[in-house]
């Protein structure tokens, strides 16, 4: 019995390829080229996001949800750490009035474990890390 519980379990792990494993942990990212040269035109940046593989984006304005990976957790915070020029945001709300959508160069979203260490409990809900374009 040990022995065919064994083999199954074998047979299993053999099955699964490399890239299936790896595509749950890859990081994502945009290099956004064509930003809105005229800022009256620029869309919201909730509405910007949620065009944006990787991220899960509920409401708008302000008040958005953002999610990486679903809802981790029925009474904890569940939204990403957001990072702005290398600067530790904290929540979509406190971001939402900072950067237009016009003003953004690049988007990453951290869900990788190794890629998460650095911010610690803080990124443990992914990190949504924007780069603006230098002027």
């Amino acid at each position: 019995m040990r022995l065919a519980l064994f083999a199954f379990v074998l047979l299993l792990f053999s099955c699964a390829s490399g890239d299936t494993m790896k595509y749950s942990n890859q990081q994502e990212s945009s290099d956004i080229d064509q930003g809105v040269e005229d800022p009256s035109i620029a869309v919201d940046l909730t509405t910007y996001l949620k065009g944006f593989a990787g991220l899960y984006v509920s409401g708008q304005g302000p008040g958005a949800s953002i999610y990486v990976r679903g809802i981790n957790s029925m009474s904890g915070r569940n939204e990403p750490l957001m990072i702005l020029d290398g600067l530790q945001i904290g929540s979509y709300a406190d971001l939402h009035g900072m950067i237009s959508s016009a003003n953004i160069k690049r988007i990453e979203v951290l869900k990788n474990p190794e890629d998460l260490v650095i911010y610690g409990h803080r990124g443990a809900n992914g990190v949504v890390k924007i780069t603006s374009k230098k002027e």
